[in-house]
């Protein structure tokens, strides 16, 4: 028996802002709100972006809830195909055996039905450099160290923040969170950019 019906929207993309956006049948308390958004700089052409990929970014963002959520039924806005949504699924399910590993309730079955509608999400090959990388950078020992080795092995590497607060943690506030991002691009021959987003204060 399905507990709850998730229905995901196209993402939208307004400017230098992409809107993300899904119902739950009936509600949960999970949610305050069934939405958010990421801010990019204004340099950042998101006109480039393939579709498809808006819709597998909200994925990755949301597919931990599914399993808090289990038994769900989740219906995508493309068709990604019988082997991305097996993946997709055993990633929801790994989640939801750590969830009952660490005290929750177990039930039986698969966390997550994932199913397709819309256009296909077809893969798309993008050009690449094989020179530059891109990393996440939060400003911590492992990404100062990864960014270090980073602009020793490849031509100028992207260091990419994603700036998201909220009133119960300090890991995306303080000076000295702003002083690793402010050093870094000093000292080593790197381009820094920084994502805005409210999605941590969606849910509880």
């Amino acid at each position: 028996e399905i507990a709850h019906t998730v229905r995901l929207d196209a993402p939208r993309i307004e400017g230098s802002e992409a809107h993300f956006s899904w119902s739950v049948t009936p509600e949960t308390e999970l949610y305050t709100r069934t939405r958010f958004s990421i801010s990019f700089p204004p340099e950042v052409d998101l006109e480039r972006v393939p579709g498809p990929l808006w819709c597998r970014l909200m994925l990755i963002c949301l597919y931990s809830h599914f399993a808090i959520l289990r038994p769900c039924r989740v219906e995508l806005p493309v068709t990604i195909g019988r082997g991305e949504r097996d993946f997709w699924m055993r990633l929801i399910d790994n989640v939801a055996a750590k969830l009952v590993a660490y005290g929750g309730t177990g039930r039986a079955g698969r966390a997550a039905e994932l199913v397709d509608s819309g256009p296909a999400a077809e893969p798309r090959a993008l050009p690449t450099d094989a020179t530059r990388t891109a990393v996440a950078f939060s400003g911590g020992k492992d990404s100062l160290v990864l960014s270090s080795l980073a602009s020793e092995l490849t031509e100028r590497p992207l260091l990419v923040s994603i700036t998201s607060p909220v009133p119960w943690a300090r890991d995306h506030i303080g000076d000295a969170r702003d002083r690793a991002r402010a050093e870094i691009a000093a000292r080593l021959p790197v381009d820094v950019l920084e994502v805005r987003s409210d999605f941590r204060t969606c849910w509880k």
